[in-house]
């Protein structure tokens, strides 16, 4: 996926690693789904151990990116020492909804 290139990319400039889980692709995917489908942002997850970026926008991973990037909450969860993580965009209300998810700990 594009984006995780991008974020990896990003991440490698500061010596950070990029490793993306099968467990947090499907939080990702689960969380894009669920806000397709109901149309609205949400970055609640009820998990300890991961934090979680979200954008609504058009299809393009580089918008999503760059918007991540531009605001000062998303860029510190992107630049995080996280170990995992997982991206994922899903198609709904006429939008795409972008979701990233990330964990300090091993997924389960």
């Amino acid at each position: 996926m594009i984006i995780l290139e991008l974020v990896a990319k990003e991440r490698d400039k500061q010596g950070l690693t990029t490793t993306e889980h099968p467990t947090m692709l499907k939080l990702a995917e689960k969380q894009a789904k669920r806000m397709a489908r109901v149309g609205r942002l949400s970055h609640n997850y009820s998990h300890p151990y991961m934090e979680v970026v979200c954008y609504c926008s058009t299809p393009a991973p580089k918008e999503a990116f760059e918007v991540w990037m531009d605001s000062r909450p998303h860029r510190r969860i992107l630049l995080a020492s996280w170990k995992w993580c997982g991206f994922a965009v899903a198609e709904g209300h006429g939008r795409h909804w972008w979701c990233g998810v990330f964990s300090v700990r091993g997924p389960k």
